[in-house]
């Protein structure tokens, strides 16, 4: 990496004494960093498994729902508390 900033850094210092493919080169470049950017910023968006940070009750809520879902597949149906008959 030091060496990109190195290279980057000469090719800069090219463009700013008017060398133009220097300039050119500088401008593709930002161009595509810009464009890495903004297609990383619109990714985090559209990431179905990216989400917000949320709050502690909310994390205990979504555990609680797991581990009740989990027992519920685990349990015999023999186990399981039955409601009373309707009479």
């Amino acid at each position: 990496m030091p060496a990109i900033q190195a290279v980057l850094r000469s090719l800069i210092a090219l463009a700013a004494k008017g060398n133009r493919p220097a300039q050119r080169a500088i401008m593709e470049t930002t161009l595509a960093i810009e464009q890495q950017l903004a297609a990383q910023l619109a990714g985090q968006a559209s990431v179905p498994g990216a989400r917000a940070e949320m709050s502690k009750l909310e994390l205990a809520r979504r555990i609680a729902f797991i581990l009740s879902s989990a027992s519920k597949k685990l349990e015999p149906q023999s186990l399981r508390p039955q409601a009373a008959p309707r009479l």
